[in-house]
């Protein structure tokens, strides 16, 4: 063993007896992760948690630390995570770009698709709704700019408590005192 890991190894011990520091685990980015005990304000113990990254911790970054062992510092995990927890999560990792990849290639096909039909392809792919708008007109619906006069009238009779789209030909009022 060289000088310095014998170094770095009885620092290691030293601090851990100083601080009664318990190592639990470490990752693949070398982060290490610890475990102690602590009073609180009321003098209770506590358990503590915290990671350790290598280098300097004034450079920390959060992505370095994986989402299992963040779930863990953050109490949302009771036993720090296994290997075996680390190979399934990376293995999922692995899925999900895969699958991701494979929606990308579908849009992007897609969106080819749809510019050789000499059609606009949107961000968004949404509707055409000048399409959808002549659908309507072709089944009889008249749009609201294009309505006349009768439509705007019928929206005003009944806004004003005209003849109901019941049938019935009676006001709302009547209707509450013949029931």
């Amino acid at each position: 063993m060289s000088r310095s890991g014998v170094l770095s190894t009885a620092w290691e011990r030293l601090r851990s007896l100083l601080l009664k520091e318990t190592l639990v685990g470490a990752d693949a980015n070398g982060n290490k992760y610890y475990r102690f005990m602590e009073k609180d304000l009321s003098g209770q113990l506590v358990e503590r948690r915290r990671v350790r990254v290598p280098g300097n911790d004034l450079l920390y970054d959060p992505k370095t630390v994986p989402a299992e062992w963040r779930s863990w510092l953050a109490r949302t995990r009771q036993e720090p995570p296994t290997e075996d927890d680390m190979a399934r999560a990376a293995a999922r990792r692995v899925l999900m770009q895969q699958r991701v990849a494979a929606i990308e290639e579908r849009e992007q096909q897609r969106r080819i698709r749809m510019e050789s039909l000499g059609k606009q392809a949107t961000a968004a792919g949404g509707p055409d709704i000048g399409r959808f708008v002549s659908q309507l007109e072709r089944k009889g619906y008249e749009p609201a700019s294009r309505a006349g006069s009768s439509s705007a009238a019928a929206a005003a009779a009944a806004a004003d408590g005209g003849p109901s789209s019941r049938g019935t030909g009676s006001s709302p009022e009547q209707d509450v005192q013949t029931c």
